[in-house]
Formats: structure tokens, C-alpha cells, sequence
């Protein structure tokens, strides 16, 4: 005996031949056949549906829009017989009036009509009772919006749903902005170093103090100018003879340095230079008295070994008036670290005209004017006048002093001016003193170098009084500026 099921009916097909049922039976045997087959093709249209997405059903149920959760529909579709529907199949379920409102689910049961889906995501957002319900693919194929995200160095962002979010987060310096109408997201950078903090040292004199980094530094620009050289005093002689005036002196040398805030301590010294004196007058027939060197300043240290940054002070001060010369000071090698300056040179004494000025510095402190001298035949000579200072090289606004004017018919240099400042805004350069007058009685002195670090003039030679003093040179200065 041969038993056989189609499409739930039982066939004995030994009977077919020894009892001739086949006859009777062929009919019902035929549309079996033709049911298990339509069965067949309708089960293939729906895995190929599956795999290229396609409307599947629609549905009546009204429902609201919802990102999450668990919803059911009641569907137009037998979903055992019309419509296969495996359970984690993937949804796009929108609304038949306004397809911009849709929702992302799975399956989570398909019976006779009613469907159950678990929400994955959505767009928009109402409440409609009309839906068309789309199958996006075949199980598991509904992506996540993004899988894996790597970044070398650091871990993997995996998405752990079809619905998971990628959230962006603006670091230091960034903004991120988005733009839903255009699916725009922009990313943009913001000024790395928005705060400037200001603080100079050595305006109100020399001396050694402590710079402290403010909070969120990035980056340091540190300037340091040394202490200016004081100007030679001229000579006194008699009568007939030649006398010349003291030498002006140098001003102190610039050096810059930009630091990486890493790179410094929470705290560093700073010391600033001491302006060097002028030579003092002499009240005997005697040769002048050369000035003094102007002091070092630091930064990150109090010593020439030790400090992160130096800035030497005016090294070659003016000499003393002799009978054969006033020598101005000139730069010597040596002026520092980091970036470094040229320095000016100090005006020199003249007994056949007037006496030379000081250079004007290019970003750095102008050097005294030289002082009168006196020639064999008793003709006095002027002063020369303090070295100006050109446009500052560095980038902020230079407030600067004025050249001190030079000594006529006996009487004293101007000092270089000071510069002034708030302290928030300007590197500050000195000028230099003019040179004092030469006089057959009391010659003029010097004057005196500006803040920060002008050199200072050279005194008047004189035939019966006292000869001019040289101009004492004025103290450096520490500027620092944080940028955060």
C-alpha cells in the first residue's frame, strides 16, 4: 500500500490500479496539485520581495508615530496565507497619506491579521489611520544607520541596534552645528588662543620677581630687554689744549622667545637689569670717567647659566673724554639668547663739529649722544642727540620715547623718554639721552636713557669748571604675554 499527502488530503494510490480509483479520484488529485503549487509560487513571490523591498500589505489601525516601543496593526492581508512574514523581518511602516511620517520596526509576530512590530526609529510624527507597510529586506538587512567607526589609536564605536544613535561631541576650540533640512552637519574650528594675558616687569625698577602661569595657558611669548649702559663724563683741561666729551652709551639688547606653556613651571623668576650710571664729573684737569654696564634680565632663571631666556644689559658703556678721543659705546658679541636684536651704538664726542648722535635701534633701545668736546683753539662743540628707535619689530603697537635732544652752549642733554604704557598692549622700547654741551666753565651733562633700556649720554668736556657727568642708562624690562 502507497500512501500519499497532497495539500492535507490522503491517496492510496494501490487502489488507483486495483480498484480503478484513479478515475474518481484524478480530479481531486488536480487541484491538490494546483493549490501545493500556487502555495509554492506565492512563497517564492514573497522571499523575492523580501530581497528587493517591495509594499507587502496596508493596514487601517490608527497609530501614532513613535520612535520605540511595541506596536499592532491589524493588516488588509492574511499574513499565514497571503503575505509571509517571519518574525526580525524588517519594517519601514509609513503613512499612506504623508509618507514623510514613517516608522523603522521588525517583526515580532505575523498571525492571521494582526501584526506586531517592535519600533526601531522614525521621522516625523502624527497620529494617522492610514498605513502602508513595506518590507525593507530580507531578515537582518535593515543596516544600522552605522555599523563600526574606527579611529586609529583608539577603540571601535559599534552600533548595538538598527536604531542606535552616533553622537558627535565638540571638543576644546570646536563647534559642530547641524542642519536638518540639508543633512548638514558642520564642524568648524574656533580660535585656539582667545585670551591674552599681559604682564611686564621692571616699570616700576629693577629688580627680581615671579611671574606665575595663568590657568589654560597654551602658548608663552616672552620678551626681555636688558638694563641700558651709561655715557662717559667728558674731560677738563686748560686752556689750548683738546679736550672731548664722553662717549654715549649703548642701549641693552632684545631677545624674544616663544614657549610652549608645557615647557615652563607654574612659576619662573624674572629678573630685570639695572640701568648702568654714567661717569661721574670731574672737577680736576683730568681725563673723563667712563659709565657703567647696564644689568642682565632673565627669564626662567637668575643667572646666565640657568635662565630659560637672557637678555644682556648695554655691555660697552660710553667712555671717559680724553685728549685723543670720547668713544661712544658699540656692540660687543654675546647679547643673549633666543631671538636677538642688533643694538645700537653710542654717539662718540667731536671736537671739530658737533658730536655725534646715538644710533636709533631697529626694535631695540636707542644709545646716548656723544657729549661736546673742545677744541685746541677753545671752540666749544655741542652735544649730539639721543638715538631714536624705528617701528618695532614685533607685532603689537610700539609706544615709544623721543631721542633726548642734545646740550648747546654748555648746557645738559634731555633724558630719553620713557615710554608709557598700560601694560596690555605695547612692547615698550627706550630711547637714548642727548650729550651735554662742552663749556669753557661748567660743561652740560648727560641725559638719561629712557625705560626700557635707552643708553645715556655723554657729558661736556670743560676748560675751568666741572665737566659734564655722563646720563645713567635706564633699566630693562620682562615682558610676558600668554596665550590661552
Amino acid at each position: 500500500m502507497t500512501i500519499v499527502d497532497i495539500n492535507g488530503n490522503t491517496y492510496d494510490t494501490s487502489e488507483w490500479i486495483t480498484n480503478r480509483r484513479y478515475v474518481t479520484e484524478f480530479p481531486a488529485v488536480v487541484n491538490d496539485v494546483a493549490a501545493v503549487a500556487q502555495q509554492c509560487q506565492d512563497t517564492l513571490e514573497d522571499q523575492l520581495a523580501a530581497l528587493a523591498g517591495e509594499q507587502v500589505t496596508t493596514s487601517t489601525t490608527s497609530r501614532t508615530v513613535a520612535s520605540s516601543g511595541t506596536l499592532t496593526f491589524t493588516t488588509a492581508d492574511n499574513l499565514d496565507t497571503d503575505v509571509i512574514l517571519p518574525d526580525q523581518c524588517n519594517l519601514k511602516i509609513y503613512s499612506t497619506a504623508s509618507p514623510a511620517n514613517y516608522m523603522y520596526a521588525t517583526v515580532t509576530s505575523a498571525t492571521g491579521t494582526t501584526l506586531t512590530v517592535s519600533v526601531t526609529g522614525s521621522s516625523g510624527s502624527g497620529t494617522f489611520a492610514a498605513w502602508t507597510i513595506f518590507r525593507e529586506g530580507p531578515m537582518g538587512t535593515a543596516a544600522n544607520s552605522f555599523s563600526t567607526i574606527a579611529v586609529s589609536g583608539q577603540s571601535n564605536v559599534v552600533a548595538d541596534s538598527s536604531a542606535d544613535t552616533l553622537t558627535f561631541v565638540a571638543g576644546s576650540n570646536v563647534t559642530i552645528t547641524t542642519d536638518a533640512a540639508s543633512d548638514a552637519i558642520t564642524i568648524a574650528a574656533t580660535s585656539g588662543m582667545s585670551n591674552i594675558n599681559w604682564q611686564v616687569f621692571g616699570s616700576g625698577g629693577a629688580g627680581t620677581f615671579t611671574w606665575n602661569k595663568p590657568a589654560n595657558a597654551k602658548v608663552v611669548q616672552v620678551i626681555t630687554i636688558g638694563g641700558g649702559a651709561g655715557g662717559g663724563s667728558g674731560m677738563r683741561d686748560a686752556a689750548g689744549t683738546t679736550r672731548y666729551g664722553g662717549g654715549g652709551g649703548i642701549g641693552g639688547y632684545v631677545t624674544e622667545q616663544i614657549f610652549l606653556a608645557s615647557q615652563l613651571s607654574s612659576s619662573e623668576t624674572v629678573v630685570v637689569g639695572a640701568g648702568g650710571s654714567g661717569g661721574a664729573a670731574v672737577s680736576t684737569n683730568s681725563n673723563g670717567n667712563s659709565g657703567s654696564a647696564g644689568g642682565d634680565s632673565y627669564f626662567g632663571g637668575s643667572t646666565l647659566s640657568t635662565a630659560k631666556l637672557v637678555a644682556r644689559g648695554g655691555n660697552n658703556p660710553g667712555s671717559g673724554g680724553s685728549a685723543a678721543s670720547g668713544s661712544g659705546g658699540s656692540a660687543v658679541s654675546g647679547g643673549g639668547n633666543g631671538v636677538m636684536l642688533p643694538v645700537a651704538q653710542g654717539g662718540s664726542s667731536s671736537v671739530s663739529a658737533s658730536a655725534n648722535g646715538g644710533s636709533q635701534g631697529c626694535g631695540t633701545p636707542g644709545a646716548g649722544g656723544g657729549g661736546g668736546g673742545i677744541n685746541s683753539s677753545n671752540t666749544v662743540r655741542d652735544g649730539g642727540a639721543g638715538g631714536n628707535n624705528t617701528a618695532s619689530r614685533f607685532t603689537y603697537t610700539n609706544v615709544e620715547g623721543g631721542g633726548g635732544a642734545a646740550g648747546t652752549g654748555g648746557s645738559s642733554g634731555t633724558a630719553g623718554s620713557a615710554a608709557t604704557t598700560d601694560g596690555t598692549s605695547a612692547i615698550l622700547i627706550g630711547k637714548g639721552g642727548g650729550g651735554g654741551g662742552a663749556s669753557a666753565t661748567t660743561a652740560g651733562s648727560g641725559g638719561a636713557g629712557g625705560f626700557p633700556g635707552g643708553g645715556g649720554g655723554g657729558g661736556g668736556a670743560s676748560q675751568s669748571g666741572n665737566s659734564g657727568a655722563g646720563g645713567a642708562g635706564a633699566q630693562g624690562a620682562v615682558f610676558v604675554i600668554t596665550y590661552s
